[in-house]
């Protein structure tokens, strides 16, 4: 148990003296007091000079709180080119967070005039590594995972012609996307304050695991009819699944209240 050390220097007649209220502890960013409820009560003491030294603990009552962070960013990379990206991480523990990213677009900054959507979603688990501040500062490895729909207009990578994409289809048949684009892996990232608070900062991180997607690939006909043939892939590939620096801003979610 912790102990409160009272030392001062007593002239004179000194009647009984008693003193209480909260005590704040450090902020040490993790669960349990927050602050403490102290009585500290001085003895009467003749004339003369006096040193009082006494020491007194904790009592019942105090002041717990919660241990998390929090902040909200976007992936700047996405923005670039035009793919809104947003994103909330909240911290766990006082090495873990949750990281938690969606994105959606209806705008393709490569074929601006032609339909276009996108959207998905990527949570991950991050463990902040060594002796930096957690979410704030230092290195951190993530397990990560995502769920993504698309319909998508490209160039076909033989002779550069149109091709538009559309994932989830099971069957040439299939028109809706109803099975998501998915992969999961192991991310290492680094973050950097650009502040002395830490509360605006940057991300930079990369993934690395296992990708599955299957998607219609739709060749439009220059001719009379609107479609010159479509075929269906199913891909599974091993490599990045993750890639991007994040623009941060980071704040805290401690609240406290008292306690019996």
């Amino acid at each position: 148990m912790q102990v409160l050390f009272l030392c001062g220097l007593v002239s004179g007649n000194i009647s009984a003296q008693t003193y209480y209220g909260y005590l704040k502890a450090a902020d040490e960013g993790i669960k349990g007091v927050d602050s403490v409820y102290v009585t500290i009560t001085i003895p009467q003491h003749s004339a003369g000079h006096s040193t009082v030294s006494k020491a007194y603990t904790y009592t019942g009552k105090g002041y717990y709180a919660t241990p998390w962070m929090a902040s909200v960013k976007t992936n700047l990379l996405a923005d670039l080119i035009s793919i809104p990206y947003a994103g909330v991480e909240i911290q766990l523990a006082k090495k873990l967070s949750l990281d938690l990213n969606g994105w959606y677009s209806q705008w393709n900054v490569f074929y601006p005039y032609e339909g276009t959507k996108l959207y998905g979603a990527a949570p991950e688990l991050r463990w902040w590594i060594g002796n930096g501040q957690t979410m704030k500062k230092g290195h951190f490895l993530g397990l990560h995972g995502m769920a993504a729909w698309y319909t998508l207009q490209w160039k076909d990578k033989w002779d550069g012609s149109k091709v538009i994409y559309q994932n989830g289809t099971d069957s040439l048949n299939d028109t809706g996307s109803t099975t998501p684009a998915w992969s999961c892996g192991l991310t290492y990232g680094y973050s950097l304050p650009l502040d002395k608070k830490g509360n605006l900062g940057l991300e930079f991180y990369v993934g690395l695991g296992y990708s599955h997607y299957q998607q219609k690939c739709i060749y439009p006909s220059s001719g009379q009819e609107s479609v010159a043939f479509i075929t269906h892939e199913v891909k599974n590939r091993v490599g990045v699944t993750k890639l991007g620096v994040n623009l941060a801003y980071r704040f805290s979610l401690r609240r406290f209240k008292e306690v019996q």
